[in-house]
């Protein structure tokens, strides 16, 4: 810093927590980053000079002749999804979790078969826009046994509304299921009233009430008592992590409100289930037998 007022300060490095150097420089809010996660998360189009630009999309690794996709994903599988976001993503999440802690999360290993849940729902939660630094379209589905909620797939992406609704229809059918969640706003409500025409899925509206920092404090219990269970190994594992953890600071929500609309959902159920009593059979002496009974 001879010239203080043209020279500059370059930090390279990768991440490895919310609290190591780069996220203190992010927070003074001084410097300005460059970002190059290892599998592109989004859309970039990085200047390299001479007015040349460099395009990514997203699920592009940065150096394929380096790493490429199988060399990253193997990697992520050694070194875990949480060291592998923070060190090659560049997107660490909070160690603990901020609304949702890390510490709740329960796992189920396997592959679960269709035929030990006695319900199966998807929940979707369409994006009002596209572009890339939009929301996305998620669908979540989740199988129910009893109080016990698993977590089995989620879907995430970026529709118009032709090939969204083509994905609904055809995701339904791929987990063998008939009932679908769709929130009844912006885009969600053509889609309820077009797949009510095209298709033979019960669809059920849903209508938030309250929002959404407010949906995911009410459902956070449902997780904190470990109803909530989430595979061992998925490849949409990480970035569900990252997000459900860094809520609401992660720079996207759709898979959260997701969850939260599929968990409000079954709690709003079981409010208006009548429980099953078994009868009570009381044994009368014979010499108190009523002579009629009505």
């Amino acid at each position: 810093m001879d010239d203080k007022e043209a020279g500059a300060i370059i930090v390279v490095m990768q991440r490895l927590h919310e609290d190591d150097l780069t996220g203190y420089l992010i927070e003074k809010g001084e410097f300005d980053v460059l970002s190059l996660p290892a599998i592109a998360i989004e859309e970039q189009s990085l200047p390299t000079g001479g007015g040349r630009v460099h395009l990514r999309f997203p699920g592009d690794p940065l150096h394929p002749a380096r790493e490429n996709l199988a060399t990253l994903e193997g990697i992520k599988t050694s070194v875990g999804s949480r060291v592998f976001e923070a060190q090659y993503q560049q997107s660490p999440v909070p160690a603990e979790g901020n609304l949702f802690k890390a510490g709740w999360l329960r796992r189920y290993s396997g592959e679960p078969r269709r035929e030990s849940f006695g319900t199966v729902v998807q929940s979707w939660d369409t994006a009002t826009k596209l572009g890339a630094s939009n929301d996305y379209s998620v669908c979540t589905s989740w199988g129910i046994q009893k109080n016990t909620y698993y977590l089995l797939d989620v879907l995430r992406g970026r529709w118009e509304y032709p090939d969204l609704l083509r994905t609904v229809k055809g995701n339904a059918e791929r987990h063998q299921i008939n009932t679908v969640l769709i929130e009844d706003a912006n885009s969600g409500a053509a889609l309820i009233q077009s797949l009510r025409q095209e298709s033979r899925l019960s669809i059920i509206p849903i209508k938030p009430r309250l929002d959404k920092m407010t949906r995911a404090a009410q459902q956070s219990t449902a997780i904190e008592a470990g109803r909530v269970l989430l595979p061992e190994q998925a490849p949409w594992l990480a970035e569900l992590e990252r997000e459900l953890l860094g809520f609401p600071t992660a720079r996207h929500d759709d898979q959260v409100d997701s969850m939260m609309q599929f968990l409000g959902w079954v709690a709003e159920r079981a409010r208006y289930e009548v429980p099953i009593v078994a009868p009570i059979i009381v044994s009368i002496p014979r010499s108190q037998h009523w002579s009629s009974c009505y």
